[in-house]
């Protein structure tokens, strides 16, 4: 999602820039994180992100 790429610089993580974008559009951050994962990856031809440890 180019948002995320976007406003990443503003908030001091991904998954705060996510929830700040989710609020704005009413949809769950995890409904926008899991849009940004896939076409993160389908872009890079990587897969999906993985987040967390």
């Amino acid at each position: 999602m180019r948002l995320v790429f976007e406003h990443q610089e503003k908030h001091a993580s991904q998954w705060a820039t996510i929830g700040s974008i989710a609020s704005h559009i009413n949809y769950t951050a995890k409904t926008v994180r899991k849009g940004y994962a896939r076409q993160s990856g389908t872009a890079a031809n990587t897969g999906p992100l993985q987040f967390g440890a």
